[in-house]
């Protein structure tokens, strides 16, 4: 009877995740923390259809291993994956530091081998510096300046002595505070205004001048204590409910986007694990995923309680955070894209034109030399037969 009994639950488990959205992944030599970050990564559709779009020829990193094994994690047949590729380069070329390890690394290290062209394109934001001075506002364009390709959040504030000993601390209370934390203006008394001969310091700020369709977030879990080890700061962060607004921390040249981000993966970490939540890009189902192990059954509420109380249970917190744009804010992104785009092409139309005129210039300058030449030359054999006249 309880060999029956434990068939029958075998086969209801399978029966129940079938359908998951993705197979799971195999945990090749301790790299769940690589697992959960690649099981959100591939929910991002917009992601995933930009580097196809994009043709081999231009894939130079690490987006052609990604992109084959996105295609083997949304197969509908077989067990779970192994992803031998990638765990090669982890451990061959990476440069990820023994003990440093984790998914938030991992994303780092593995972004850094994409070609700038996709940078460009879809991930990251750009931000731009603004200064202020009371209501005077003067924004200074970072010049070359990589997009942030991700939001990396405090999730405390501290106050350090001299030593570097934390003296106070206070814990931000949910993911709305860490937000108004990284954007918030400082004062910056090496930022200076001249007016009327006097050096006034001025306020400085981070503001999003470009949005794309998919924003990565991390909720920065470690930080270096005096002696040299990792704090692990693992108190929850409500993520305020599954969309977030970005709208209050976009530059002025955007404002009016109305920046709306649904919730579409999570990467939970406990003592020395990483798992993942992922919002199935077709089907909008959730599915909990532990490396090779995909569970489908009851995981969108369980997905709302976390966001209600910023804590996943079993000592596991969010994390990283993935989020897409919902389908206004991106119908206002593509928009903003092809007014850029115009902008780019209109541009390039005037350099292109301006090249023309100078050629053109150089070649009747040229013309003009070569006339002034000849007239010189002609004017020699007039004076001298002027002087066989004589």
């Amino acid at each position: 009877m309880k060999k029956l009994l434990s068939i029958l639950l075998v086969t209801l488990f399978f029966y129940l995740n079938l359908n998951a959205p993705n197979r799971g992944l195999v945990n090749l030599g301790n790299k769940c923390y690589a697992n959960a970050a690649l099981q959100c990564l591939s929910q991002i559709d917009p992601l995933v259809k930009f580097l196809k779009a994009l043709g081999e020829s231009n894939l130079i990193g690490q987006e052609k291993k990604f992109l084959d094994l996105v295609d083997q994690l949304r197969a509908s047949a077989g067990g779970s994956v192994q992803p031998q590729a990638i765990c090669k380069w982890i451990d061959e070329y990476s440069g990820l530091e023994k003990g440093a390890q984790d998914s938030a690394e991992f994303l780092r290290v593995f972004f850094q081998t994409f070609s700038p062209k996709i940078f460009r394109g879809i991930i990251g934001i750009e931000v731009v510096n603004v200064k202020r001075k009371e209501e005077e506002v003067e924004r200074t364009y970072m010049k070359n300046r990589e997009p942030l390709r991700t939001i990396d959040l405090e999730v405390r504030e501290v106050s350090c002595n001299l030593y570097g000993s934390i003296e106070s601390e206070k814990k931000f209370k949910d993911l709305n505070e860490c937000l108004k934390n990284f954007f918030q203006d400082s004062y910056n008394p090496d930022l200076i205004f001249r007016d009327l001969d006097k050096e006034i310091g001025c306020f400085t700020g981070l503001r999003i001048s470009k949005l794309n369709p998919f924003i990565i977030m991390i909720l920065k879990r470690f930080s270096m204590k005096p002696t040299g080890e990792k704090d692990k700061l693992l108190h929850a962060i409500p993520l305020n409910g599954l969309q977030i607004n970005l709208q209050p921390y976009l530059d002025d040249q955007i404002a009016n986007i109305n920046a709306n981000y649904n919730l579409i993966g999570m990467v939970a970490y406990s003592g020395g694990h990483y798992n993942a939540y992922t919002k199935s890009f077709d089907s909008n189902e959730w599915c909990f995923y532990d490396d090779a192990n995909p569970v489908q059954t009851n995981v969108v509420g369980k997905v709302k309680g976390i966001a209600d109380s910023g804590s996943v249970g079993g000592g596991y917190v969010p994390y990283i955070l993935f989020y897409q744009a919902d389908e206004s804010t991106m119908k206002a992104i593509s928009e903003e894209g092809k007014i850029k785009e115009e902008e780019e092409s209109v541009a390039e139309d005037v350099v292109s034109k301006i090249e023309r005129l100078e050629k053109k210039k150089k070649r009747i300058e040229n013309d003009l030399q070569i006339l002034e030449s000849n007239i010189q030359e002609r004017q020699k054999r007039i004076e001298e037969l002027a002087e066989l006249l004589k």
